[in-house]
């Protein structure tokens, strides 16, 4: 019987059955009365153990392996790393995801919550579980002398604390006060219950939602931060060079644009993604081929606006607000983004 990937060993097996054990423990300890409805376990693996052991009403499993042994339990073959999940909107009233996150990327990881949160009913609850930070390299010693599967371990891209996690969940669409933590199996793994908001903050004040709503989409709002400060950068630069100077407005807007590149790099990496590692030639390169091609987009555009008649600074407006669209969804996506924990 496959219970994961690669060589299962006896303590894979024990640990395996002891996730299921806990996110059985947290949905009575929750709502039982969530056994009555849907349940989705996304990364039911090769063999679905703990939807073939749970009681609900219908039971779901999603995984790009899954053995499509039939009878009760409806298995989809899917990948579900970076892609939307085949359902509605409010479709289960649980959704599981044991040992899962940890084999995505961090970006494919939010991908994964915030889809867990969109199918989920109100009142309905995710529960998840991922290895401590501390665990990774006693997993991977215990993986190079055979005791655990080489193979689930070698898997392994990201690593999350409970902190990293609630945040990730809150940015997913879960209220803070709807998410609650702990430990298991001696502190080698943790888990993590978010339950779908049944009011959808509609008790909230103005207040409340608006510092919500930033919390969630905060490093957008940093970019944005950081891009007007590029911007005023660029901005005076600009008007310097062409009114004192007398330079032409396209060269002029080659230079500003240049020194103000150099100055989102830094506040970007450090401040926007929070990145501290130690990558900065090959994340500058990215950064300056986004920087570069988002150059000959500032450039085409502000020669198409000039020839068109638009006065400069108005030009520089709209060509500002097209090259920040580009340069916050290819940084995202490229320069600090997938394997990036931020």
């Amino acid at each position: 019987m496959n219970y994961i990937r690669g060589q299962a060993t006896f303590i894979d097996i024990w640990l395996a059955k002891t996730r299921a054990t806990m996110a059985d423990k947290l949905i009575d300890a929750h709502s039982p009365l969530w056994r009555q409805g849907r349940i989705l376990d996304i990364g039911c693996g090769y063999h679905p153990f703990f939807l073939l052991q749970t009681n609900f009403k219908e039971k779901y499993g999603l995984d790009p392996n899954t053995e499509l042994e039939g009878g009760k339990i409806n298995l989809i073959k899917q990948s579900f790393s970076g892609t939307a999940l085949p359902f509605t909107d409010s479709f289960f009233q649980t959704v599981v995801s044991l040992a899962v996150i940890e084999h995505l990327n961090y970006q494919a990881g939010f991908n994964l919550l915030a889809q867990a949160q969109r199918i989920l009913s109100p009142g309905g609850g995710l529960i998840l579980t991922t290895p401590s930070p501390w665990s990774d390299k006693l997993l991977r010693f215990l993986a190079g002398i055979g005791l655990i599967s080489k193979q689930e371990i070698d898997e392994h891209q990201s690593v999350y604390s409970l902190k990293t996690l609630k945040q990730k969940l809150i940015q997913a669409g879960f209220r803070s006060d709807s998410i609650k933590t702990g430990y298991f199996e001696c502190f080698l793994n943790q888990w993590v219950m978010a339950v779908k908001s049944e009011t959808n903050q509609t008790g909230e004040n103005f207040v409340d939602r608006l510092k919500n709503f930033i919390f969630r989409h905060k490093k957008i709002f940093k970019f944005l931060v950081v891009g007007t400060s590029g911007a005023a950068i660029d901005f005076a630069l600009l008007a310097i060079l062409v009114e004192i100077f007398h330079w032409l407005p396209l060269v002029a807007n080659l230079v500003s644009f240049s020194i103000a590149v150099v100055s989102n790099f830094f506040l970007n990496k450090f401040w926007t993604w929070r990145d501290t590692s130690l990558a900065y030639r090959r994340q500058f390169i990215k950064f300056f081929i986004t920087s570069v091609l988002g150059l000959g987009i500032n450039t085409l555009l502000m020669w198409l606006l000039l020839t068109g008649g638009l006065y400069y600074l108005w030009a520089k407006v709209i060509v500002s607000l097209v090259v920040a669209v580009w340069n916050y969804s290819v940084n995202n996506w490229w320069t600090f983004g997938a394997g990036k924990q931020v």
